[in-house]
């Protein structure tokens, strides 16, 4: 088969009583593209549909053999002893993926010590050594570092049938998708071109229809400014033509009144009142048709302290042990007001581990706003008691900011079950409310919808605060950075050196 196509296909999960895709329709041919939309919005759903670990409620869904690549890599891959057995039995396939891809030969039996960017190369080679039609992929570069993000950008790129793939990572979208699907409000809508190509030409479209819609608008204002003299000159006819102003006995008067009530001499304000009333609903159907979908209002203006000093963070030269005989040296390291730094290495060479010794150093620790890779109980139960403490004015101001990052209040309102994305989204409102004089961020995209990440990345890019950044997203990194802390190990010893921020 040599194609994937749906065909008004409509899904509702049994627990929710809204329809989450409504009549979805679309056919991708051999290639890679990019599935897009906010967070909830079913992007996770639309692919195991495709892949068939799901049904849908009512359509047609025609698609070749899938292998489907989730998000986790708690567990090792289904299928990896066959892979194993394949690769020493001398299978090409096997052993072009296992060098392409970096693996080594212990990894399935040191699987809990693997960083994440040597799970998922693992998870992808067995994958794309099933040699399926179609390959299915969610958010493959969450918590990569840099050379893991290439290794798996060039096996993607050698795979020759159907690639759908969810990603909030811009570069490495741009660098493999051919086409984008956009996923809004249960339906999609497709783009040819990379996805930088396509958000510009979307933003171009939507800029055209808001003066469209703008001017539409003021033709309908002019038009029933004119229909309301009209409707004056209609009642001022209707005057002229009514007998009841006339004296009983004037026969002249009501003679020349029945005269124009049959020529129609003195009906020209109504018929021209009519006529204008035409052209005003002409106009708002045109309005109505310019009408985008509604969209919240979003962004966040992020204040920030006040912090008297040339210093917030202050490391002296020295290092520290990352287990294993290993250790990172660095020289005198210094943070200051206004300071924006990308921290950059390969996983495993100590970039939280250096953030905790960062943060330790400062002593106004209550001025830093620290968000980790990961959310975890700890966390979580500390924002519980927080939010159950916290007066009226603070909870709403809470989810004012929360839903200007894009989050959906009814939701956490609801339930306070969140999606990984959505909860991100509220730990960073949390983190802005206080108004840090530091803003250190560990992975922050992972999880985020690309609406957000936009919205999130102008929020950064106003405030006045220092900012320390972890991030593989080399667009958000590039855009928000001006100096590079990069650690590369050399012998089991990571040395950090300083630059100015570059593509990664």
């Amino acid at each position: 088969m040599s194609s994937l196509h749906f065909q008004k296909v409509t899904f509702t999960y049994p627990s929710s009583t809204d329809i989450l895709l409504r009549e979805i329709d679309f056919e991708l041919f051999p290639g890679w593209y990019g599935l897009t939309g906010n967070n909830g919005t079913g992007k996770t759903t639309l692919m195991k549909l495709a892949g068939r670990l799901l049904l849908p409620d009512s359509g047609r869904i025609a698609a070749p053999t899938s292998s489907y690549c989730p998000q986790i890599t708690d567990e090792l891959p289904p299928r990896w002893e066959e892979y194993w057995e394949a690769l020493y039995g001398g299978d090409n396939g096997a052993g072009r993926l296992f060098s392409l891809l970096g693996l080594d030969h212990d990894w399935p039996w040191r699987w809990a010590t693997l960083s994440q960017g040597e799970r998922k190369r693992f998870q992808l080679a067995l994958l794309l050594w099933a040699e399926r039609d179609l390959l299915l992929v969610d958010e493959p570069t969450n918590h990569l570092d840099g050379s893991s993000r290439l290794l798996i950008l060039e096996a993607l790129r050698q795979y020759k049938g159907i690639g759908l793939m969810v990603s909030h990572d811009r570069d490495f979208m741009d660098a493999l998708c051919k086409g984008h699907l956009f996923l809004r409000g249960g339906r999609t809508s497709y783009r040819p071109g990379t996805l930088t190509a396509c958000l510009e030409q979307e933003e171009r479209e939507r800029q055209a229809l808001t003066k469209q819609r703008g001017e539409a608008l003021r033709e309908t204002a002019r038009l029933e400014r004119i229909a309301g003299d009209r409707r004056r000159l209609a009642e001022g006819s209707d005057r002229r033509v009514s007998k009841g102003r006339l004296d009983p006995g004037d026969h002249d008067g009501k003679g020349k009144i029945d005269l124009a009530r049959v020529t129609g001499k003195d009906g020209t304000g109504g018929k021209l009142l009519k006529q204008m009333e035409n052209r005003i609903a002409r106009a708002e159907k045109k309005v109505s048709s310019l009408t985008r979908e509604g969209v919240r209002k979003t962004g966040v203006t992020q204040s920030t302290s006040v912090y008297r000093g040339d210093r917030i963070l202050h490391l002296p030269e020295g290092s520290i042990e990352l287990g294993d005989g290993r250790r990172l040296k660095h020289g005198e390291l210094i943070l200051g007001p206004g300071d924006r730094i990308a921290l950059s290495g390969d996983n495993g060479t100590g970039k939280t581990t250096l953030i905790g010794r960062l943060i330790d150093s400062s002593p106004r620790r209550d001025l830093i706003l620290y968000l980790p890779q990961e959310i975890d109980r700890d966390l979580r139960e500390l924002f519980q008691r927080e939010w159950d403490a916290a007066p009226a004015p603070v909870r709403g101001a809470l989810i004012s900011y929360f839903s200007r990052l894009g989050g959906d209040p009814d939701q956490f309102l609801s339930s306070r079950h969140l999606s990984p994305g959505e909860e991100r989204k509220l730990y960073i409102a949390r983190g802005l409310m206080t108004e840090p004089a530091l803003i250190v961020l560990d992975e922050p995209t992972n999880h985020l919808d690309l609406a957000s990440i936009a919205i999130l990345e102008e929020a950064l890019a106003r405030t006045g605060a220092a900012l320390l950044l972890v991030s593989h997203d080399g667009r958000f990194r590039r855009t928000l950075t001006r100096t590079e802390w990069r650690l590369r190990e050399r012998d089991g010893v990571v040395h950090l050196s300083e630059s100015e921020t570059q593509t990664l």
